[in-house]
């Protein structure tokens, strides 16, 4: 005959597992743990109960053992119609209480009430554990962004004070040209811009020193044209320098930027 205190106590216990298993016990962690504190379950039933049922099995379970109380089904024939590893969890269910002491199964009762409870409030601290690690790692994050953003914005300030210093710069170099233009002689002006029309071309990727661009325009460009007026190579720079800008330093030369002299 089924014994329905003793399927309540199971149906705890079940419970009880499922808590254990979801702090990750193995199966021998959670048998030796209750059979410690439970003294009435063999550990037959115990590692049955932590290996081989789940709840719709042990619905199954009931639910026949409930048809046999009303067909009388003797208990042998019913234990057999289980699988082996059923077995002792079916046998405990259908035994008699009669001779079981009863302060025994009260003390058995608070130890697994106890047991429960502990298992929920290891629980509960390893929830408030991880939340407060959660939180840490989010604040610890939070100032890595704010630093990181710190440090781009910084980089941004300093490329726009530099801009604004080279802007500056630039402008007081082109009044400086400007003046310093205004005492070559207009004749020297016209042939060097000439030359630099005829002769050098735009280049992103390419670079001419000054003194390769003067070389090409003294010696070779300007032996072809009518003029006989020397022009000086200070002079011939300040007027290059007007058009194509200040003189950068590349491989230790000075050289306009963004120019090549042309092929033909």
């Amino acid at each position: 005959m089924l014994d329905n205190e003793k399927l309540n106590e199971i149906q705890i216990n079940l419970d009880t597992i499922n808590m254990m298993k979801q702090l990750e016990m193995s199966n021998d962690e959670i048998v030796e743990e209750l059979s410690s504190s439970l003294s009435l379950f063999s550990k037959d039933v115990l590692h049955c109960l932590s290996t081989n049922i789940s709840p719709a099995l042990m619905q199954s379970i009931v639910l026949r053992l409930k048809l046999q109380q009303k067909l009388k089904i003797d208990n042998t024939k019913l234990k057999n119609t289980f699988s082996k590893n059923l077995q002792p969890l079916i046998s405990y269910l259908l035994t008699e209480v009669e001779n079981i002491d009863i302060e025994a199964i009260e003390e058995v009762r608070e130890v697994k009430r106890k047991s429960k409870v502990k298992k929920v409030e290891k629980v509960e601290k390893v929830e408030k554990v991880e939340k407060v690690v959660e939180k840490k790692v989010e604040k610890e994050v939070e100032k890595e962004v704010e630093k990181e953003v710190e440090k781009v914005v910084e980089k941004e300030v300093e490329k726009e004070v530099e801009k604004e210093v080279e802007d500056d710069i630039e402008d007081v170099y082109e009044d400086d040209i400007e003046d310093v233009i205004e005492d070559i002689n207009e004749d020297v002006i016209e042939i060097i811009n000439k030359y630099l029309d005829e002769c050098i071309n735009k280049s992103k990727k390419k670079s001419v020193s000054h003194e390769e661009i003067y070389d090409d325009f003294n010696n070779d460009w300007l032996d072809n044209q009518d003029f006989e007026d020397n022009v000086s190579q200070d002079d011939f720079t300040k007027i290059c320098s007007k058009k194509f800008g200040k003189l950068s330093k590349k491989n230790g030369k000075d050289v306009w930027k963004g120019i090549e002299i042309s092929d033909d």
